[in-house]
């Protein structure tokens, strides 16, 4: 079974349910709905068919959604979830209303829906987004990273949380050490962290003086001063940020 990092999903009831019926718990990392599409993505369609409902008694509604869901037919498996459970389609609310009714021998339906029980195996699903997430390429060299704070945070707050040093590498997610524990993450949300090092501003220059330059050497006043008739405005200038500016013309004469 794979869950989220949810609480009711840690809770010491869960995991010994988990242990007594043999199931193996797999957690996906924080903030990654991708590790499990299917389901995240099963869930547009279900928010989508409660708001065509009341919303204030919405609960009371649920199993008629829950009907229509699970009998609507997918194209990319050429079936329905009901089918693939039991083996039949679903009766329908509106199929009780019909009179026609077709009576048939109990043993030949219980030898029918085996056969057809028989016959049924998984379809592997579509991928229907084919798109590849970003990913720095500094990541697999950096010693430090940031992470992605997806939480709701306030105005102003910085998107990235660290930097934090990084423990391991995986295919799919880093080991990062924060607030002393060991945290899978997965690399999407992941951004390298570059330190500069001070070691090289601590040391302390020198420069040795040659003892045999005592000769001063002066330079003829005419070459350190200049008028402003002298030297004309350029007609293009750089700025200290290294922007380059035009002058008017009747700032050029």
């Amino acid at each position: 079974m794979t869950t989220n990092q949810g609480r009711q999903s840690e809770t010491q009831l869960f995991n010994e349910l988990s242990r007594m019926l043999g199931i193996t718990h797999l957690r996906t990392t924080a903030y990654h709905p991708q590790a499990n599409g299917i389901i995240e993505r099963w869930h547009r369609p279900l928010k989508t068919a409660i708001t065509c409902h009341e919303r204030q008694d919405w609960i009371s509604r649920l199993p008629i959604i829950l009907l229509g869901l699970r009998t609507a037919f997918k194209p990319d498996i050429g079936t329905n979830a009901a089918q693939l459970v039991y083996g039949t389609t679903l009766r329908l609310s509106g199929q009780f209303f019909n009179d026609r009714q077709i009576f048939r021998p109990q043993s030949d339906f219980v030898s029918q829906l085996s056969d057809i029980m028989q016959e049924i195996r998984p379809t592997q699903t579509a991928n229907h987004d084919s798109s590849k997430a970003f990913v720095f390429s500094k990541l697999a060299d950096a010693t430090r990273i940031f992470v992605h704070n997806d939480k709701a945070r306030l105005a102003f707050h910085p998107p990235y949380d660290g930097p934090y040093p990084v423990i391991s590498r995986h295919p799919k997610y880093y080991t990062v050490k924060i607030n002393r524990n060991n945290v899978n993450i997965s690399r999407d949300r992941l951004k390298p962290a570059f330190i500069e090092s001070h070691q090289a501003d601590t040391q302390p220059t020198t420069t040795a003086t040659p003892q045999h330059s005592a000769t001063t050497h002066t330079t003829p006043s005419s070459t350190l001063s200049s008028t402003p008739e002298q030297l004309p405005p350029k007609e293009t200038s750089t700025n200290r940020s290294g922007r380059r500016i035009r002058l008017p013309v009747r700032f050029r004469t």
